[in-house]
């Protein structure tokens, strides 16, 4: 996604970021919390530096996507964010990723 992301900075659109999970999956060997910050930043940084307007989280714990699709509350944050931006375009990855 990085890629296109930046491919539509430079032409001038904006972008704005959804992370959906918070990541704390990713390395069993720390600390969920040290792990959620680190990606918190990780990702805000890359964002500026791909010329995105806005990163946005939801905070799902890793791996409840599918619990949450199905969540009332889940459904009215997507339809939040979807309705403050109002995007003309919205990519996403894979259900593999």
């Amino acid at each position: 996604m990085g890629g296109t992301n930046k491919k539509y900075t430079d032409e001038g659109n904006k972008v704005i970021v959804l992370i959906v999970t918070s990541g704390e999956g990713s390395s069993p060997w720390l600390k969920k919390d040290v792990i959620i910050e680190e990606r918190i930043k990780e990702s805000i940084k890359i964002d500026k530096y791909l010329g995105c307007e806005d990163t946005v989280f939801l905070m799902v714990q890793d791996g409840k996507v599918k619990d949450k699709s199905n969540n009332k509350k889940f459904i009215l944050d997507i339809a939040r964010i979807i309705n403050l931006y109002k995007p003309s375009k919205i990519f996403t990855h894979s259900i593999q990723d």
